[in-house]
């Protein structure tokens, strides 16, 4: 942008743009089941088997997001992906969340889907624990701390520091990206195991994530 004298021409300008690469990564699951379990079972169990892996590879997909260490064929999740904020736990959570918001905040990133994730363990700490004493207002009230969502996910570990920690993300979800490639795909095998009257079940996800803008994200192990 430029100020400008009257009638002057403004200069032109080039927008620069960042290129994120994601590439397939396949996520299978794969289970059997008895033709005898079919013959007496009042219930779809084909449909039932397939929507238990598809929910099976969705946890694992959720993991990767937030967890995946970008070797052993995973993508590079949330926690392990370069150049995002982090935040050193003081004895004040608080202080620290609000900290962890000034980390996106003086990089321009506070914009957006912006919200907390953490486990149940370290939640409950937060539920339970003042924002300065004797002020009867809680970090976490409400499904909120400090203006912002907070959400519950288990896949946060809470076994950082010898299991006296939980790990905590804040920032913009919008700017994580997750790809899939050819839907879900669902393979029906009664032909290998046909000797032991089983049916085998296939199902695979080629997919992939990453973070679009490091900067949109912070983290934190704080103490619960």
């Amino acid at each position: 942008a430029y100020w400008l004298a009257e009638a002057a021409a403004v200069t032109d300008s080039s927008q620069t743009i960042d290129q994120v690469t994601l590439s397939p990564k396949a996520l299978s699951a794969h289970t059997t089941y008895s033709k005898q379990l079919l013959a007496q079972s009042s219930i779809d169990i084909e449909q039932f088997v397939r929507n238990d892996l598809a929910q099976v590879l969705a946890v694992a997909q959720d993991l990767a997001a937030v967890q995946g260490t970008g070797s052993s064929n995973q993508p590079t999740g949330i926690w392990a992906t370069s150049g995002i904020g982090s935040v050193t736990a003081t004895n004040n959570a608080f202080v620290d969340m609000v900290n962890m918001e000034k980390e996106v905040a003086v990089d321009n990133a506070l914009t957006g889907s912006l919200s907390y994730v953490t486990n149940a363990t370290m939640a409950a700490k937060l539920k339970r624990t003042e924002i300065a004493s004797n002020t009867a207002k809680f970090i976490l009230e409400g499904g909120q701390s400090n203006g912002y969502p907070v959400y519950v996910s288990n896949q946060i570990p809470a076994t950082y520091n010898s299991n006296a920690k939980s790990g905590v993300i804040f920032g913009n979800f919008s700017d994580l990206l997750i790809g899939n490639w050819n839907g879900l795909d669902v393979v029906v095998d009664p032909y290998t195991a046909a000797a032991n009257r089983q049916v085998k079940l296939v199902v695979s996800l080629w997919t992939d994530m990453a973070v679009r803008h490091a900067q949109s994200f912070c983290k934190a192990e704080l103490t619960h």
